[in-house]
């Protein structure tokens, strides 16, 4: 019989729980970090809930973390198109963990994880407030059209292409140390493709968004964003702040540390004003005229 190597759980991978004391506390916030990233990502935005009266949970995402014997990274555990059930599980025990403080929860995430936010909202209508930061719907059009035909072959193929998809890497782990301050955990295109169906695929929530974008992002699109912005219910409910090419603002532009700390604070505080109040920040993509004339673009009001 084949015996499977252990895996230990590299460091800066723990889940963080900020608790208060209950008179201090007006709600809880569930924190998801971003696909390959990990809770190291959400320290700052967590201390800076916690000074602002709310409980946070900062759990690492399924089978993100892992290293092998030679304390080198692994995605080997990292979830496949046919375990998504993983996600759902994990976003019904978060939930839960919270729940048992008797306070509203709200939910925060970024890319990966502002799709989780999304679909939690979606199974869970108590939750008010979501903040989705860059989620990971892919990117503007034409480009989005390789997402559609993707689409198309796996349906084509009976899921097929979804499977040959495991065996392509689409990257190698960049901070290979079990030792980085900042680790990331890189799977496969199969688990990329899963983290994207996972928000692709919500289709209505109760609870008020807040959605942060920024210019040219590969992986959270205006147009992509933009639909999803409409299908949930549009400016009526809904805030969307998107970042101009001349902010220079990442992807990732959660975490102090992978970005200018003044501008991630800035992006904090927004947030924690959202979650406090309810109040929308409105500063939507600025399409082209001809895009809007000819009504091709999601993204145009």
């Amino acid at each position: 019989m084949r015996v499977k190597a252990p895996r230990h759980l590299r460091p800066r991978y723990a889940s963080h729980l900020g608790l208060l004391p209950p008179e201090r506390a007006h709600a809880s916030v569930l924190l998801l970090h971003g696909y390959t990233a990990g809770p190291w990502q959400l320290d700052e935005l967590g201390a800076r809930l916690n000074a602002a009266g709310f409980h946070y949970y900062a759990p690492r995402l399924p089978g993100h973390g892992w290293m092998d014997a030679t304390r080198l990274g692994t995605g080997e555990r990292m979830v496949a198109l046919h375990e998504r059930q993983r996600y759902e599980i994990f976003l019904e025990q978060a939930y839960q963990a919270l729940s048992d403080l008797q306070v509203p929860i709200y939910a925060v995430g970024l890319s990966g994880g502002g799709n989780l936010a999304l679909r939690l909202a979606e199974k869970q209508p108590e939750i008010e407030r979501v903040v989705a930061v860059a989620p990971f719907l892919g990117p503007d059009y034409p480009s989005a059209w390789g997402f559609t035909l993707a689409e198309s072959l796996n349906t084509l193929s009976f899921g097929g292409l979804v499977q040959a998809l495991q065996a392509l890497p689409y990257g190698s782990n960049t901070f290979s140390s079990p030792d980085e301050d900042l680790p990331h955990t890189q799977g496969h295109l199969n688990n990329a493709y899963t983290a994207y169906r996972i928000g692709t695929e919500v289709q209505q929530v109760k609870a008020r968004v807040q959605f942060f974008t920024t210019a040219d992002d590969p992986l959270s699109g205006a147009d992509p964003v933009g639909v999803m912005f409409r299908r949930l219910g549009g400016a009526a409910q809904h805030g969307w702040f998107h970042y101009r090419a001349e902010d220079q603002m990442p992807h990732a532009m959660i975490s102090p540390r992978q970005h200018d700390p003044v501008a991630i604070g800035q992006l904090h505080d927004m947030i924690v004003h959202f979650l406090q109040t309810g109040q929308r920040f409105w500063h939507p993509p600025a399409p082209p005229d001809w895009y809007c004339a000819r009504q091709q673009s999601p993204a145009c009001f």
